[in-house]
């Protein structure tokens, strides 16, 4: 089962873009999670280093199919929120 600081990204996630659809990834990990959104062709993966990130995220953003990665950083959740905007358009406005 997800950590609290999972849990409260997914749930902001899901009040702005709606369901998440897990990549890779389930609810059996603790601290982290990999998941894509409806309408947007990047996938997110995001972890607490193993719970020593408080109210901070280690992500990992890529597209699909997988292939490098096209952003990592270790971020707010605001920030996150601001990322996953960012991603909306086609893959050719990314920063």
């Amino acid at each position: 089962m997800h950590n609290q600081e999972i849990n409260h990204l997914i749930t902001e996630v899901r009040n702005k873009y709606g369901d998440i659809k897990y990549y890779g990834s389930s609810t059996d990990e603790e601290n982290g999670v990999c998941f894509k959104l409806n309408g947007i062709t990047a996938t997110f993966s995001v972890h607490t280093q193993n719970g020593t990130l408080k109210q901070l995220y280690d992500i990992q953003i890529e597209g699909i199919p997988p292939g490098e990665y096209i952003y990592t950083d270790i971020v707010s959740l605001t920030e996150f929120m601001a990322l996953i905007h960012r991603y909306q358009g086609d893959e050719e406005t990314w920063p």
